[in-house]
């Protein structure tokens, strides 16, 4: 994989909390059941969460199951957070791609403000041939928020390059493309999002946030991306 590494965050619960089976492992399925959520976490609402994460040769499939146990409608926002080491003595860019399989010439990114909310700005940031340059100055603002269903894919790869080395495939309708600003970290995430933080100026319920999700009683909500790992 060339210097790549690969973590998750998911991969740090890989372990049994306790006997009665609140968080167990079995097969690398991760379970959060009603007790752990709402007794432990404090979590307002009734949920089972089961996340999963297949391997395979060249790639990993990364699941997550939501059942609603309330008698009312659930919101709810959930995200994956892996990272990706690079090497900083090499150049990088990111390749990216719509849901069809397209490559996109440009992205509308909703710029972050000040407490960790974002704001109603968005920048157009142009992308020839699909490539976005992972430049010094790409985070100074914090993460990329690339909203309403704009990509399907990305990958990283190395400038001049025509394999990636990492390649992140997904359905949701927001991807968080990130690395610490202004620290010049040896690594970039590229992350699936169902859901986001508040604006700076909401000020109303879960559910009348922008891209808050909502499972109906006794529902489940299911869904998975993938990471693939490039040869070169």
């Amino acid at each position: 994989m060339n210097n790549c590494y690969y973590h998750h965050h998911e991969l740090l619960l890989y372990f049994i909390l306790n006997p009665a089976g609140c968080i167990y492992n079995k097969y690398n399925r991760l379970f959060l059941s009603r007790i752990l959520i709402k007794r432990i976490l404090k979590f307002p609402l009734d949920l089972n969460l089961i996340s999963r994460i297949y391997h395979y040769l060249f790639y990993k499939c990364l699941a997550w199951r939501i059942e609603n146990l309330n008698e009312k409608e659930m919101p709810f926002a959930i995200g994956a957070h892996p990272e990706f080491m690079m090497t900083q003595d090499e150049n990088h860019v990111f390749r990216i791609y719509d849901r069809q399989g397209n490559l996109v010439d440009s992205i509308e990114n909703r710029i972050f403000g000040t407490g960790g909310c974002i704001t109603d700005r968005i920048e157009v940031i142009n992308t020839p041939e699909g490539v976005l340059p992972i430049t010094d100055h790409l985070f100074d603002g914090d993460a990329l928020v690339i909203e309403n269903e704009q990509l399907g894919s990305v990958e990283l790869v190395k400038n001049g390059k025509d394999n990636p080395i990492i390649t992140v495939s997904f359905n949701a309708p927001l991807v968080g493309i990130w690395s610490p600003p202004k620290k010049n970290a040896p690594f970039v995430c590229i992350e699936p999002w169902y859901g986001r933080c508040d604006s700076e100026n909401f000020a109303g319920d879960l559910q009348e946030r922008d891209h808050e999700e909502l499972l109906d009683p006794g529902k489940e909500f299911q869904t998975e991306y993938n990471i693939i790992f490039g040869l070169n």
